[in-house]
């Protein structure tokens, strides 16, 4: 018996009723599906963002306000960032893995649009003697700013690191 769009070629009237029946309910459920899938996918970024953090130079690899750092080959750890609450505020930890052991980096955050490639000091943090540190951070959020990135240095400058800039609310 062959199936033609649902329909049985050959069989009983009832049996093509059943299968007129379910094909519109299977086509109903995949296109709402589909509808729900587009709107989560098209939906503004909410919570917090995850970045890989790239480094250990990228004044020579490059960043640029709008994407953050350029990707190296290696990553150096993770920059969790949220905008918690829409209170103005800009909340986040850096980890880094695997940089410079016991140093002392400064860290920055870069606000677009509004405050791009700021070296103002947010935090501090020192890595141990496998090059690992955290620091949580939590400072005021520029109001027209949208997308996000953390920068930090050593050395007067002869170690930068950054992440990719995430879109939030």
């Amino acid at each position: 018996m062959a199936l033609v769009f649902g329909l049985r070629t050959r069989g009983s009237v009832m049996a093509n009723r059943r299968w007129i029946r379910l094909v519109p309910a299977a086509l109903l459920g995949a296109g709402m599906a589909a509808a729900i899938g587009v709107g989560v996918a098209g939906a503004s970024a909410e919570g917090a963002r995850k970045a890989p953090l790239y480094g250990p130079n990228i004044v020579v690899s490059g960043f640029s306000c709008t994407t953050g750092a350029t990707p190296t080959a290696a990553t150096f750890g993770t920059v969790v960032v949220n905008t918690p609450g829409h209170d103005g505020v800009l909340t986040g930890e850096l980890s880094i893995k695997s940089g410079s052991p016991n140093t002392t980096y400064s860290v920055a955050d870069e606000q677009d649009p509004g405050d791009c490639v700021s070296i103002i000091q947010i935090a501090s943090l020192t890595t141990n003697g496998q090059g690992n540190a955290n620091v949580h951070f939590r400072v005021a959020r520029i109001p027209s700013a949208t997308r996000f990135w953390i920068g930090l240095e050593a050395g007067g400058f002869s170690q930068v690191y950054g992440s990719s800039a995430v879109s939030l609310d």
